[in-house]
């Protein structure tokens, strides 16, 4: 529908009831007249239903928006006089307003940071690179160092295994079974050390005086 309304049909006739006191009757012309349509509405259950009127836009324009509302001037009401003169630009001067790429609405005369300078951005963007290559590489090795780990422990229990296996059927220990596997995710000390060569030692002299 145009805003400014339409008319269905032409009318080809008109009949004006007058009282009968009336002795000259105007009409007006179709062409200067404002037009208002009625369609006349049914429900989808064949109900008659208020008509549908259609008229000029401007009317809505009128009533509903205020005249000063022309998208240059703006109404505003302040509770306080001191918050309206700290909103008021200074004369001379108009006030500026633009919103940021993050939705942040800066107003008139707020500092803004300087551009950072190519140099300082291929820096940050080095350092930032580095500590990811640095992460990354301690995060491999700490895998690495746990596999190692997993697979010590496995290989010291099936020593240990075997050592008490040979000495339950008294048998001589192999030389390569007497040293420990070392688990290199735990600290050794030297206490440690001293006392797992001092006790292999005491177990091959011990083999050796029942062999003989």
């Amino acid at each position: 529908m145009d805003e400014t309304g339409f008319r269905i049909g032409i009318p080809g006739g008109e009949r004006v009831i007058v009282p009968r006191t009336a002795k000259e009757l105007y009409t007006p012309s179709p062409k200067n007249r404002t037009t208002i349509t009625a369609l006349e509405t049914v429900s989808a259950s064949g109900k008659s239903i208020p008509p549908l009127l259609v008229i000029p836009g401007k009317i809505h324009m009128d009533s509903w928006y205020h005249e000063n509302l022309k998208a240059t001037a703006l109404r505003t009401a302040y509770s306080s006089s001191r918050r309206a003169s700290s909103n008021r630009p200074a004369p001379g001067t108009r006030p500026t307003a633009r919103t940021t790429a993050g939705g942040r609405v800066e107003e008139a005369g707020e500092p803004k940071p300087g551009p950072a300078s190519k140099a300082e951005l291929a820096a940050q963007k080095l350092a930032a690179k580095e500590a990811r290559r640095a992460r990354q590489a301690a995060n491999q090795a700490w895998k690495q160092l746990r596999r190692a780990g997993i697979e010590a422990r496995k290989e010291e229990r099936l020593r240990k295994k075997a050592v008490a296996q040979f000495r339950k059927e008294g048998l001589l220990i192999p030389p390569e079974l007497e040293v420990p596997i070392r688990d290199p995710e735990a600290p050794e000390t030297d206490s440690e050390s001293g006392s797992e060569s001092g006790s292999g030692s005491g177990g091959s002299g011990s083999e050796e005086v029942i062999i003989s």
